[in-house]
């Protein structure tokens, strides 16, 4: 049975929780470095200022899915940072009183590296992040003017979080309505995880797919002795998608 939180109207009457300093200065530049190295071997798309797919030398926004084959899992940063992601997201979820996670075996959907460069952002007001229970946005770099994160309230405000600084965590309800506003100079940066009740996934992609909920569909591939598995969307097949677009 779904949480009510799982329903849009009833998540945009929750806030956010930044968890100031989650990550110290060094290890916001250790994750990083880590996001350089996995750069060219994970699953990606491009956008432009309109939010439109684009090649990668016309984008103003890149997206690089960390997850891909669990790459991120094998370093000792990103297995400790999921671990603790974990625990944070029960700790807000329990303190907030939103009781979404509550006796529910959940793990990592996507781990997801947002860079904006001048004129980058998410503009779609009621933009969420349907299919998943808590997101948490951790910010990389906060060398950047405009960019903030908001969110459209239950009385139609928009609110925005200008308190968001390198190492903060913003947690929150993945169905609460969130958006970017348009990066007006420098980069920014962010490392983005969401929490499912699914297994945890290794496509090359933000899966749609969860074999545990509604009109599941079985993996395409045996689930690894961690329990993570994959839809079948590999890193040749992003590869390739993203060859053809723009041939």
């Amino acid at each position: 049975m779904a949480h009510p939180l799982e329903n849009c109207a009833n998540a945009q009457r929750t806030r956010p929780f930044c968890k100031k300093a989650f990550l110290t200065c060094d290890e916001c530049d250790d994750v990083c470095n880590e996001v350089d190295r996995l750069r060219m071997s994970v699953g990606s798309c491009f956008r432009d200022a309109s939010g439109s797919h684009c090649s990668r030398g016309q984008a103003v926004w890149e997206t690089l899915w960390l997850h891909t084959e669990g790459k991120f899992y094998e370093s000792s940063i990103g297995t400790r940072l999921a671990d603790n992601v974990i625990s944070l997201a029960r700790s807000v979820d329990e303190q907030e009183g939103w009781n979404m996670l509550r006796g529910r075996d959940v793990n990592i959907r996507v781990i997801e590296s947002h860079r904006y460069h001048g004129g980058g952002g998410l503009a779609h007001e009621t933009h969420h992040d349907r299919g998943s229970l808590i997101t948490i946005d951790i910010m990389l770099r906060d060398d950047f003017v405009g960019g903030e994160f908001a969110t459209l309230e239950a009385d139609g405000v928009v609110k925005t979080w200008s308190d968001f600084a390198m190492g903060d965590a913003m947690v929150f309800a993945s169905n609460k309505y969130h958006k970017i506003n348009p990066v007006l100079s420098g980069m920014r940066q962010v490392i983005v995880f969401e929490i499912w009740d699914g297994p945890r996934r290794t496509c090359a992609h933000r899966c749609t797919k969860n074999p545990r909920g509604e009109n599941a569909e079985p993996p395409q591939s045996r689930p690894a002795e961690d329990g993570s598995s994959s839809c079948g969307y590999s890193l040749r097949k992003n590869i390739r998608e993203n060859m053809m677009m723009f041939a």
